[in-house]
């Protein structure tokens, strides 16, 4: 109980998804602003709604330079909302990666999924130059970023709109995934097979051809283990 009272009050972080979704996100934000307002919502509404609204709410009182202040918050919820607020404010992609950096490297695992959520609309808006712009991302030296690059580019993603324009034509992401195909991290294996069993449901047939592609090409642990995620769906189903 003490733990969760020091989380609700900003003192403390989130350690499970749970710990986030029972979170009274105004009363959190009131222990940093007191005479922050709210904005309207039910504790029933999705989290990602309330976060965004929360962060709209900040804006609108107290301007975007607040969600400077929102960086370093001892709160990954804080610095969670943070990452809505450079979206909301923010329009071009480009210069929205480079607000979002930091939050995209944060050492909480909240924040960095917050960070991709929060940016997801932007990547869906220009999906080719977006694309572009995440090469350099997934040649990162952090496994943290590169991951973000993939997580954020899925055809279906998770607690997000999907792409259309890459449920239907995969391949044009094939550039950023031949970067990530065998790498050595773990964190972003996951996410690659994930991209991969994304899009073996409209695509089997293309997933499948790539997955024998690299296979041959890229003969390592790290990409046998990122093509066993990719195709488990297609597997399930012989």
């Amino acid at each position: 109980m003490n733990r969760l009272a020091d989380i609700q009050a900003g003192h403390a972080e989130t350690r499970t998804l749970m710990d986030a979704l029972v979170l009274d996100i105004p009363a959190l934000i009131r222990t940093t602003f007191p005479d922050y307002q709210g904005v309207g919502y039910d504790q029933s509404d999705g989290i990602t709604r309330r976060m965004a609204l929360s962060a709209h709410a900040l804006r609108v009182q107290y301007g975007n330079a607040i969600f400077d202040e929102l960086l370093a918050h001892r709160s990954d919820t804080m610095r969670g909302i943070a990452c809505y607020g450079i979206a909301q404010h923010v329009e071009d992609f480009e210069t929205v990666l480079t607000h979002m950096y930091p939050l995209a490297n944060d050492p909480h695992f909240g924040v960095r999924e917050w960070a991709w959520l929060a940016v997801r609309p932007h990547f869906l808006a220009d999906v080719d130059r977006s694309l572009q712009l995440l090469t350099a991302w997934a040649q990162n030296d952090s496994q943290y970023i590169r991951r973000f690059a993939s997580e954020i580019s899925r055809p279906r993603g998770v607690w997000c709109s999907h792409s259309e324009i890459l449920k239907k034509d995969p391949s044009r992401a094939l550039a950023l995934l031949e970067l990530l195909k065998a790498d050595t991290e773990r964190y972003v294996q996951r996410s690659v097979g994930n991209w991969l069993n994304d899009a073996s449901k409209e695509n089997p047939a293309w997933v499948i051809a790539l997955c024998e592609q690299w296979r041959a090409e890229s003969p390592t642990h790290a990409t046998q283990k990122i093509i066993a995620h990719g195709l488990r769906t297609l597997r399930r189903m012989q």
